[in-house]
This record gives C-alpha cells, sequence and structure tokens, in this order.
C-alpha cells in the first residue's frame, strides 16, 4: 500500500513539475533525477544504504525554490513524507 501511495504522489509530482515551466533548469534537473533514482529504488524493491541519500537531495532540491513554487515544494514534501514513512 504504501509503495502505491509513492507511486501516485511522484505522478502528482512529475505533473508539478510540468506545470511550472519557469523553475530554473538546474533545480529542474535535480528533482528529475532524484524522481529518477527513487522510480528505481521502486522497481528494484530493494531498501539499502543508498535511499538514505535520496531523502536528503530530495530535501536539498526542494530548498533551491521553495519561497519561489509553494505548490511544487508541497508536491515534493508529499513524497519526503511518505518516503519516511516507508522507512526510506
Amino acid at each position: 500500500m504504501p509503495t502505491e501511495q509513492l507511486r501516485k504522489t511522484l505522478q502528482k509530482l512529475h505533473s508539478e513539475l510540468e506545470e511550472t515551466p519557469s523553475l530554473d533548469a538546474e533545480s529542474h534537473r535535480l528533482l528529475v533525477e532524484v524522481l529518477r533514482d527513487i522510480e528505481s529504488l521502486l522497481a528494484s524493491e530493494e531498501s539499502d544504504h543508498t535511499s538514505d541519500s535520496l531523502l536528503d537531495r530530495l530535501r536539498s532540491a526542494t530548498g533551491e525554490f521553495e519561497e519561489s513554487y509553494p505548490t511544487l515544494t508541497e508536491a515534493v514534501g508529499r513524497v519526503a513524507d511518505v518516503l519516511s514513512r516507508m522507512g526510506i
């Protein structure tokens, strides 16, 4: 169940990214990279020590744009919350 919730939350975040064309290229690249890594982790269904850095990287990327893009920041926060609840 948490995995399915995370997948849905990731889809929403992808939608938010598409709806935020003014996001600077570096922040966009960082978010897309972290999202791909999360999706790869879900596909492999492994939870190893590299997953610890995913949450840190996601939060770090958010710091770059949180004041300018509150809706996107909220979507990233939801992903981070689900990851935390899953122990990732």
